[in-house]
């Protein structure tokens, strides 16, 4: 057995290891990516169409003073969101680290004629050159983020804002994990997501407490690469806790990004944190 894969066997990584990096922005993995934000039948990337429109219309209920509202996308994707927001006439900077992805947004934007100013950054690094009325990190992106890279995007974002300003997000509740099983599964596949040419899959789930893993180990003919998804499991305390630390007071919980009620059984968690 390759010496690489035995390593990969002998020990799980630590809560919140990085695997391979950037590999959003691989040629192959990053049109499959694309692909999945817009295919509307399905909801690993990004949401239906119709939740979209119910997200960016609630989100923008929140927003009291409607006039000239300048709105902040954290990891806005193909600009989904943003270009409902745009329609309503906000002024909207959208921030993400798929080139791909803004790529496809700038054009999009371009051929509807709307102004939106795409950015490919990494948002955890962006220096902001202007003050928000709104800003929203949507589909549970917040999650991934280990705790240090939470606490200084909550400081840098809570800066960023207007007074009243507020932000929105959500998460998955520990709910959303009650069936959870650690489990291994390995596949073979002739071309998909990982790869377009012929690889096998060793794909393991892993709890660590409230963070969860799935890590995919891709062999293929010529290497061997793994890629470790995290996501962490919140409760509103938990998420209370992060946001006041960063200065937020103003905070209201709901079950999902359209405004629905606040559900001890919802798979997420939205948070509305206004800035007093």
């Amino acid at each position: 057995m390759n010496k690489k894969l035995l390593e990969i066997y002998r020990k799980n990584p630590k809560p919140y290891e990085q695997g391979e990096k950037m590999f959003w922005n691989d040629e192959h993995i990053s049109k499959q990516m694309l692909k999945a934000h817009l295919d509307e039948t399905l909801e690993s990337a990004s949401r239906t169409m119709k939740t979209i429109e119910s997200s960016a219309k609630w989100i923008y209920s929140l927003v009291e003073n409607k006039k000239n509202v300048d709105v902040l996308d954290l990891g806005c994707g193909p600009g989904l969101y943003a270009e409902q927001l745009s329609a309503f006439g906000c002024k909207v900077v959208g921030i993400d680290y798929s080139k791909r992805s803004i790529e496809y947004a700038k054009q999009n934007a371009l051929s509807k004629q709307m102004q939106i100013d795409y950015r490919y950054e990494n948002y955890l690094e962006s220096v902001f050159d202007k003050s928000f009325d709104l800003a929203m990190m949507i589909y549970c992106d917040f999650g991934v983020l280990n705790p240090k890279e939470r606490d200084g995007l909550l400081k840098n974002v809570y800066e960023t804002l207007k007074p009243d300003g507020i932000f929105v997000l959500d998460v998955f509740s520990q709910y959303n994990y009650k069936n959870f099983k650690e489990q291994e599964m390995i596949t073979y596949e002739d071309s998909g997501f990982w790869r377009s040419h012929p690889y096998v899959c060793i794909k393991k789930d892993r709890k660590y407490n409230e963070v969860y893993l799935e890590q995919y180990t891709i062999v293929d003919d010529k290497d061997i690469k793994v890629y470790n998804l995290w996501n962490t499991a919140f409760n509103k305390k938990k998420l209370k806790d992060e946001f006041q630390k960063a200065g937020f007071s103003d905070i209201s919980f709901y079950s999902d990004c359209t405004g629905g009620k606040d559900d001890e059984q919802s798979s997420t968690i939205c948070i509305v944190a206004r800035k007093k």
